[in-house]
């Protein structure tokens, strides 16, 4: 039996501005405001926390009309208030608690073997956290009583069974709690920061359910002889509670609407694994390993949910079909002697392993579009072209008086082999987009031949060939 616990303190700090070069009008009128109040009174505290020594206080000139004073600054009050509103502010502090306690226990009787496990996830957000604002200050955010701590239960289980001197039947299943990311809890932005002009607000929701992971597995093990050995698994996995995102609106102002965090997504995989592997002898290892998997799901990523969402599961963005995987590595130990087959010939190396790695998988899924308005059609209905990629890894180690060196040489997509990585959701193609260039019926060649060269994005093919040569020293 054994048991183990785990308590991590997080200090969390974003701090973040963009749009800098963006003077925002309203925080602008603010600030001159805060200098003179159009009453000949100046207010250093007034400035919320930007900071302003004038040379002199703000002059006025009264209307004849009897109207608000219109206030006359100088030129270094502009540029102030034009620093002070521009950029947005993006950041937030947090001190949330974390924590977790397993304990598992291994019983074996004859003819089987079970690992039970029980493991305890806590979680305690504290009793605020900051806001950063536009003017440098801190705005607190506090958490409701319920909102401030979650406790999760995950049981796990796995049976081994030798049903036979060469084979093995096992089973496992795992009831998992994951605790959502820290980026869809604390956020910069609150519900009273929706305004009618700013319709991209998110807040984060501290009530997210934990995000669960149900897996079943069954796989059977058999040593086709002492040095090979087959595996195979199939198994399945239900998954819930991932976060997506929903439209609120303001009660009595539907004008005024915000976006929050929401744990609705759900997703299903589900597939089968096969292996052969030959253990290390004569100077060779190797596996060649065939996987057949479905990913299937609501959404890919946090959208958002609203009235138009289809609900219905379509394959997952890394939904890839089929894999297949060949790994080899030759591998000559320090003092060893190796010959050359079918020759007298020793091969003048020792301590040197090479290893080639390859892989060969079906494209992952795509929405395609059609028409002229490039109508969205079923979503992840047509997949990309297949992908293949080989690596190769060498090894060489020096023995020294003092130490050992060891050199390696890394070729990544050894062959150079082109694999599409984005293509155009009407044709299908990383360099086509179909793209209707006439103008009354006829389409001028300079047009079609410059907007060919536009299409041809370097990044939506990986075909480079990378190298990496290393040495490391040990003493």
């Amino acid at each position: 039996m054994k048991s183990g616990l785990e308590v991590i303190s997080h200090r969390i700090k974003k701090d973040q501005v963009f749009n800098f070069l963006t003077v925002y009008e309203d925080r602008r009128q603010a600030y001159l405001d805060a200098i003179y109040d159009m009453n000949d009174y100046f207010d250093p505290d007034s400035l919320d926390g930007v900071v302003y020594v004038p040379d002199e206080l703000v002059d006025v000139v009264i209307p004849d009309d009897g109207s608000k004073p219109i206030g006359i600054y100088k030129p270094a009050d502009y540029y102030n208030a034009a620093y002070a509103a521009s950029g947005k502010t993006d950041g937030y502090k947090a001190k949330p608690w974390q924590a977790a306690y397993y304990l598992q226990d291994k019983m074996e009787w004859e003819g089987m073997i079970v690992n039970a496990g029980l493991r305890f996830d806590f979680w305690y957000l504290g009793d605020s956290y900051d806001v950063a604002l536009d003017n440098g200050k801190y705005r607190t955010v506090k958490f409701t009583n319920n909102d401030k701590f979650q406790m999760m239960v995950s049981p796990r289980l796995g049976v081994s069974h030798p049903i036979s001197d060469r084979d093995v039947l096992r089973f496992a299943y795992n009831y998992q709690n994951q605790l959502p990311q820290m980026q869809f809890i604390f956020t910069s932005k609150t519900p009273e920061d929706a305004n009618v002009s700013d319709q991209t607000i998110t807040v984060g929701n501290p009530t997210l359910e934990p995000q669960i992971t149900v897996t079943y597995e069954v796989g059977l093990s058999h040593q086709l002889s002492e040095d090979y050995v087959l595996d195979m698994t199939a198994y399945y996995k239900n998954l819930y509670n991932y976060v997506s995102t929903k439209k609120v609106e303001k009660p009595g102002e539907e004008q005024v609407y915000w976006y929050e965090y929401i744990s609705e997504d759900y997703g299903s995989t589900r597939g089968i694994d096969m292996q052969v592997e030959k253990s290390l002898s004569d100077f060779n290892t190797w596996s060649v390993s065939y996987s057949l998997a479905w990913a299937q799901g609501n959404n890919s990523s946090t959208i958002i949910q609203d009235e138009a969402t289809n609900l219905r599961e379509f394959p997952l963005d890394w939904d890839i079909r089929h894999n297949i995987n060949v790994n080899y590595t030759f591998r000559i130990a320090r003092g060893e002697e190796y010959i050359v087959p079918f020759t007298n010939f020793i091969l003048p190396l020792d301590d040197f392993s090479a290893n080639l790695t390859w892989t060969l998988a079906s494209g992952t899924p795509y929405t395609p579009t059609s028409g002229t308005q490039n109508t969205a059609l079923d979503t992840n209905s047509k997949r990309k072209g297949l992908t293949q990629n080989a690596n190769l890894r060498l090894t060489k180690g020096v023995t020294l008086p003092f130490g050992s060196l060891r050199l390696y040489m890394d070729v990544e997509n050894l062959f150079k082999y082109p694999n599409i990585g984005s293509v155009f959701s009407k044709t299908g193609s990383a360099y086509d987009d179909d793209a209707d260039l006439s103008e009354n019926g006829y389409t001028y060649d300079e047009v079609q031949y410059m907007h060919n060269k536009y299409v041809l994005n370097p990044g939506n093919i990986n075909n480079f060939r990378a190298v990496t040569l290393g040495v490391s020293f040990n003493f």
